[in-house]
């Protein structure tokens, strides 16, 4: 057995776990950055990453090296229940890139990983079995052959369950939506477009189709409703009774098997903090419970609770108090009221109305991209304005 020493320890190297460590790394902090895969390694997303995304990995100084590496997106397609279709553009965010980008994840979790090692955090190579306590603090991490003791423990596994429950920060079964996403190669010619589609998948959900190059797709299917579904059976189904998929894949290459994936969307009920551990991240329910995008929200996240970390005096629950205020301030507001948005517009007359409108309606167009794209309150998703626009005869 090896035994490590450091002052903070990451389980998880994705997004969230690299920035974190990135952020502390470069402050002078010693550390330990774990996961039970090498890198590059594949992760079943949607690939899309936002401006709100792209900004924090600018500040990483990763922005042009990552986009060198992936498909730049100017552009929206919705296609409504009814088959309407409704174009638009990436909302333009005062201060923020204009633009989004598909990155495989293959690509852009190995490209943020490599910025923490060179900021100099450790990189351990091994599967987390157990958390390691003093009474009611977490004080380290059990591997096959590796024990890890640290100050602080940041638990950025995503929906992994195991890992989150023996530490603490999983007291009760998560909220989960279901996906499923496949990579094709050898499609007609594609543009800087992404496709999203509300026909031909069970409400609430939509299915999409983003470029990772102009001949291939990463095209996948998302359900957020409570009925138990297969992700592989849902995108399988699509790809049958969508006519614009269907005819877009009849001759293409699939470069992936299907693969199917939990997303937690749970964060305004999820423990934040343990005494000795935090999350970050999907850890702690960090996606998007309207749209399922989660990368912006683990490299904010990361970044919050690296700066928290530098600032505590003592890394205690009480040390670290700031930590749930500042990630409630962030986000608490936000997921709340886009879930209750999700609740009221994820059925086939409201979404018929907002994109069918949209196409003609820009007011209702700019406010609900805005809000997908957390530039707008969400609250303006039920001003008496917006609603008029959708609901008047």
């Amino acid at each position: 057995m090896i035994t490590h020493t450091h002052d903070i320890a990451i389980v998880g190297a994705g997004p969230a776990g690299s920035a974190t460590a990135y952020f502390l790394a470069r402050h002078g902090f010693d550390v330990a950055l774990i996961d039970k895969s090498n890198f590059p390694r594949d992760k079943t997303c949607g690939d899309a990453v936002s401006p709100r995304a792209l900004h924090i990995l600018d500040a990483m100084g990763l922005l042009e090296t990552l986009t060198a590496q992936s498909s730049i997106i100017n552009h929206l397609d919705f296609y409504t229940p009814s088959s309407q279709l409704c174009r638009a553009a990436v909302p333009r965010m005062s201060g923020f890139p204009h633009y989004t980008l598909i990155a495989p994840r293959m690509i852009l979790d190995d490209v943020i990983q490599k910025r923490a090692l060179e900021a100099g955090a450790k990189f351990y190579n091994f599967d987390v079995t157990d958390v390691i306590k003093d009474s009611d603090r977490v004080i380290g991490l059990r591997g096959r052959d590796h024990i890890v003791n640290a100050k602080l423990i940041v638990a950025a596994t995503g929906a992994a369950t195991g890992f989150l429950t023996r530490l603490g920060l999983l007291p009760r079964k998560p909220t989960l939506m279901v996906a499923a996403r496949q990579y094709f190669e050898n499609l007609p010619p594609l543009s800087d477009r992404l496709e999203f589609y509300f026909d031909h998948v069970p409400l609430p959900g939509y299915a999409w189709m983003f470029p990772t190059s102009p001949t291939s797709a990463n095209i996948g299917a998302g359900y957020f409703g409570k009925k138990e579904t297969s992700p592989r059976t849902l995108l399988e189904k699509f790809y049958g009774d969508h006519p614009r998929v269907r005819e877009m894949i009849k001759d293409a290459k699939p470069s992936s098997p299907i693969k199917g994936y939990p997303l937690r969307v749970d964060f305004q009920n999820s423990t934040l903090i343990v005494n000795g551990g935090i999350g970050v991240g999907e850890a702690i329910g960090l996606v998007n419970p309207f749209t399922g995008e989660g990368i912006d929200y683990a490299l904010e996240s990361g970044q919050i609770a690296a700066q928290c970390i530098i600032n505590a005096r003592e890394f205690s629950t009480e040390g670290l108090k700031e930590y749930p205020r500042q990630l409630n301030d962030r986000f608490l507001h936000y997921f709340k009221i886009i879930t209750l948005m999700r609740d009221l517009f994820y059925n086939r007359f409201m979404l018929n109305r907002i994109f069918g409108r949209g196409a003609d309606n820009t007011y209702i167009r700019e406010t609900v991209l805005g809000i997908c794209f957390g530039e707008t309150d969400p609250m303006q998703a039920f001003s008496p304005k917006i609603l008029w626009e959708i609901l008047k005869p």
